[in-house]
């Protein structure tokens, strides 16, 4: 697959106005869009540091000769790792590549966008609160929250706001693909890099559905709506969540690997899937990955390959092979015929 199949030229879009002209690609920008990558990208990486953050002082805490914080405070910092490095940073920044994906790299508007600075607002706006409510004490359930421990109900109610916004951008982003589909903004099929944040886009409606599956019920046991939670069923679901949430980040990384190689090489990116022996498909590794978000997914199961080619050389990254060695990052030069 050409470069120029993988992301698509840019073409006149229906409302100049509303686009700028990238001096560095010629590309055509939605400036609605461009804000939403950005503003969601910054909240992401912000969310990076604080986990970063939590990590190093962790860190600290568990080398016996600094022994930084006392018992508590390990565990809640735990718990503020927990969600800011597996559920924020990922989740914000899949929002920003979904924007970038259905916009940019189809040339297209975006699908609602008042509505998509309303659920970036609801998202952020549920990461405040439970980033309040485990900073201040109040949620010291760590990051799985397993009951019976129990956290102030605002806890659960803003993990609850973060995925109605984080579904509703879902929903806009494949709002947005019908929109570029009508307005003819691409020629062919969909470009491999939008596939790919497609794939990340299902995952992600997977995650945030489980995601409400334990929380509602956990936040309405708060309140003493209802007076139980079962642990194991609880334990069950949490985990298509947790599981799930970093499936996400997988896909949009090999989605964004693809975009790379294309704009950075400036030659084909090609997919060759181990042992299948067929380049002709869309990469089997993206919709592997969406059976096993549902299936309870483990990243050292991944078989595929991302197959650069430069000029008189090709790199193929293979991910996850399946041998019995299990080596998580396998990168070999290795000279493949011009098909």
């Amino acid at each position: 697959m050409s470069a120029a199949a993988s992301i698509p030229m840019a073409s006149t879009p229906s409302a100049p106005s509303a686009f700028r002209t990238c001096p560095a690609t010629g590309r055509q920008i939605h400036r609605d869009a461009e804000a939403l990558v950005r503003v969601n990208a910054v909240v992401a990486i912000v969310a990076l540091l604080i986990g970063a953050t939590a990590a190093l002082l962790l860190v600290l805490t568990r080398w016996q000769a600094v022994h930084l914080l006392p018992a508590e405070w390990y565990y809640r910092i735990l718990g503020v790792h927990g969600m800011n490095m597996l559920i924020f940073f990922i989740i914000f920044f899949e929002m920003a590549v979904l924007w970038f994906a259905a916009t940019v790299l189809l040339n297209s508007r975006p699908a609602a966008p008042r509505l998509g600075w309303a659920s970036f607002f609801v998202m952020l706006i549920g990461a405040l609160i439970v980033e309040f409510m485990q900073w201040s004490g109040r949620a010291d359930v760590l990051f799985t929250s397993y009951p019976p421990l129990k956290a102030h109900p605002l806890f659960y109610l803003g993990v609850i706001l973060f995925a109605v916004g984080a579904l509703t951008v879902v929903g806009q982003f494949f709002a947005t693909l019908v929109i570029a589909k009508r307005e003819r903004t691409y020629e062919g099929s969909l470009p491999l890099v939008v596939y790919g944040a497609m794939v990340a886009a299902i995952i992600a409606v997977i995650t945030l559905l489980h995601g409400a599956m334990v929380y509602i019920p956990t936040f309405l046991w708060s309140i003493g709506l209802i007076p139980s939670v079962d642990p194991e069923i609880y334990r069950l679901l949490w985990w298509a969540l947790g599981h799930s949430s970093q499936q996400i980040n997988v896909a949009a990384m090999v989605a964004v690997w693809y975009m790379l190689g294309a704009l950075t090489v400036g030659e084909a990116v090609v997919v060759e899937e181990i042992g299948l022996g067929n380049d002709d498909h869309r990469p089997d590794v993206l919709v592997r990955l969406v059976a096993r978000a549902v299936a309870g997914p483990t990243v050292e199961h991944l078989v595929g390959a991302v197959v650069i080619q430069v000029p008189g050389k090709q790199v193929a990254v293979l991910v996850g092979d399946q041998r019995q060695d299990r080596s998580p990052f396998l990168v070999r030069d290795r000279g493949f015929q011009q098909r």
